[in-house]
């Protein structure tokens, strides 16, 4: 049997746009229901996000959806297997309220999966997987493990894949569980992508601009051959116009009626022949247009160039918001840096938020929140977010924060960080720095080595060279150790983090002190060394207790009559290659180099290199090993 799969048509997109939905119509009619008649395709496969929004549908989009999509496939005589996916379902924890649910039950040719099933097409067995949330994710684990059958076909999050042609996924759940299926079909990313296992279909249309000139469509199963065949969209919304002067007559109009079009500047010495080509777009029809000017080609002509600018997902939504908001605030300056934003990378959070949060102590929130949130959850609280700031209202604006924050970080840390700064206005920029995305991006890898090698566990004594104001480390590791012992040659971090960030943790000791002067009786139990902070110190084999002598099992105690170090104690070091940086005394240029500077009894279990906006970072985390 043949079956069509498509996914993620998000009806009502774009605010119920009429462009839009004329542009979605123009494929149904000339190319999707075509080719259902044409291949005698009695099934289609729906893998989620049907509708565009969770909170809500707009009356009419339903109606359009109704009277150009489902009332032609019932009179078809079409079965529609349908798939929830995350924006049809309302709450984020549970599928049970979900759009197409309440709003398909009219069609007794839809059938609505909300929960894990095992399904028959045709001769083929294959487990339909709804988005997974915290309601269902152990029962959903479950029929996976348990199923006979190879194929999947879901609504999945899955690291490693690309969200769009510019991004490439580094969260979501491990592909491996699915690691049993010959055969993988998701949704939820727009673009196609594949392991050679687990592929994603992609959408049918462009809807933003980070969908430019990337290929949409449907696909064509066989159930019988598993030979799947895409049905490529050949239509358009989006148009990336490059101008040079000297080819502007060149310039043919007329496909950019109705179109969405960006106008990018390569070289415009002669202002008026460039305002005949606009005044041309514009007699043209174009629905919209946009004018990217100054931008440093260097003599490049490539569309990576602009992967920052044609991206308008969330962007889009933004620029609504302020719009409409009820705000006095420069919203020229506020649009102008959200133009610059790639809203698929959370990084942007950064950037929106300086922009407007330009009170103290504020700013700072941007900083907090960029690891710990996402985009949808910035949508929507975005007003009340701007009206709190503009309005003054610390309360209800800590509270917005904490909504967008949800529970991935510490609500107490977010307010306590906002005080210390308001109250030491000097101190911002270096307390900021300790949450910057570089510095998660580095401990976050440190802290997933050392899970992965099963190093702490709740007796564990871990000892901190170079604390600063323990900013990651401390709340990530605080609950899952016995004791933290944090050093640190400079006493101001410590105060903070002990008196002002970190007072509730009373397993943390904080102590200034120079770690190559004082060997501490602490050792006598520590777990676990970790050294982020390499490069501002001398190398690790220049730590004299390092020295033969200095290990209970060592037989030769040369340097020592008693033991300092546990047999079984574990470092974590990380340097890196940012010579220049006011501090950096001991840079290195590769993980090898930095490997020499370990001690002669350190033993490498995992090493890695993890890039940073200045440079490379270097980790390695081993074992000291007794010299026998």
């Amino acid at each position: 049997m043949r079956i069509a799969i498509i996914t993620d048509q998000h009806f009502g997109a774009r605010k119920n746009s009429k462009l839009f939905h004329d542009y979605f119509l123009k494929f149904y009619n000339d190319v999707f229901f075509p080719t259902i008649e044409e291949e005698g395709i009695t099934t289609i496969v729906d893998m989620g996000d049907t509708f565009d929004s969770r909170k809500g549908i707009d009356f009419s989009a339903l109606s359009w959806a109704k009277n150009n999509y489902y009332d032609r496939l019932q009179d078809m005589g079409v079965t529609v297997h349908t798939i929830v996916g995350n924006h049809t379902a309302y709450y984020k924890n549970t599928n049970n309220v979900n759009a197409v649910d309440l709003l398909l039950r009219e069609y007794k040719n839809v059938i609505i999966y909300s929960e894990p099933t095992e399904v028959k097409l045709d001769k083929l067995g294959v487990v339909f997987v709804p988005w997974i949330n915290d309601e269902n994710e152990k029962d959903t684990l479950k029929v996976l493990n348990k199923t006979k059958y190879d194929c999947a076909m879901g609504h999945l999050e899955l690291s490693g894949f690309r969200a769009h042609k510019n991004v490439v996924m580094d969260h979501g759940m491990d592909k491996e569980v699915f690691s049993k299926f010959s055969t993988v079909y998701s949704g939820h990313y727009h673009t196609r992508s594949s392991d050679g296992k687990i592929s994603y279909l992609g959408n049918p249309y462009e809807m933003f601009w980070n969908d430019v000139n990337d290929t949409r469509g449907f696909h064509i199963f066989d159930t019988d051959t598993r030979e799947l065949t895409p049905v490529n969209n050949p239509y358009s919304i989006f148009y990336n116009l490059y101008y040079d002067d000297e080819s502007h007559q060149m310039v043919d109009t007329t496909p950019y009626e109705d179109k969405i079009v960006k106008v990018i500047v390569r070289n415009k010495p002669r202002v008026k022949e460039f305002e005949k080509v606009i005044d041309k777009l514009y007699a043209s029809g174009v629905a919209e247009l946009k004018i990217v000017e100054n931008y440093d080609f260097g003599g490049w002509y490539d569309d990576k160039e602009f992967s920052a600018m044609e991206s308008e997902d969330t962007l889009s939504i933004l620029d609504r918001y302020i719009q409409e908001a009820e705000v006095t605030l420069d919203k020229s300056k506020i649009q102008n840096i959200i133009s610059l934003t790639n809203t698929e990378n959370i990084d942007a959070i950064d950037d929106i938020l300086s922009g407007l949060l330009i009170k103290e102590p504020y700013r700072v929130c941007s900083h907090l929140i960029k690891n710990c949130t996402n985009l949808e959850s910035l949508n929507d609280n975005f007003d009340t977010l701007v009206k709190d700031i503009n309005r003054g209202n610390k309360i209800a604006f800590y509270n917005t924060i904490f909504k967008i924050i949800g529970n991935n970080i510490d609500g107490d840390l977010v307010e306590n960080v906002l005080k210390v700064i308001k109250d030491n206005p000097s101190i911002e920029e270096d307390l900021m720095d300790s949450f910057s995305a570089n510095q998660m991006q580095s401990k976050n890898a440190l802290l997933d080595a050392i899970d992965n090698l099963n190093i702490l566990d709740k007796s564990s004594t871990v000892v901190i060279w170079g604390m600063w104001y323990g900013s990651i480390l401390i709340p990530k590791l605080a609950d899952r150790v016995k004791e933290i012992v944090g050093i640190d040659i400079d006493d101001r971090p410590l105060y903070i983090a002990k008196n002002r960030i970190f007072p509730n943790y009373k397993n943390v000791q904080y102590i200034c002190d120079d770690v190559f002067k004082t060997c501490r009786d602490v050792y006598l139990k520590t777990n676990l060394i970790i050294n982020t902070s390499c490069e501002h110190m001398p190398p690790m084999k220049e730590w004299k207790w390092f020295a033969p002598g200095a290990l209970s099992g060592d037989t030769d105690p040369s340097v020592f009559r008693t033991p300092k170090l546990l047999n079984d104690c574990y470092f974590a070091f990380q340097s890196n290659n940012m010579f220049g940086i006011e501090g950096h005394i001991n840079c290195v240029n590769s993980i090898d180099e930095f490997k020499e500077q370990l001690p002669e009894r350190a033993e490498v279990l995992f090493q890695e290199e993890v890039e940073d906006t200045r440079g490379t970072r270097y980790m390695i985390v081993g074992k000291f090993i007794p010299l026998l």
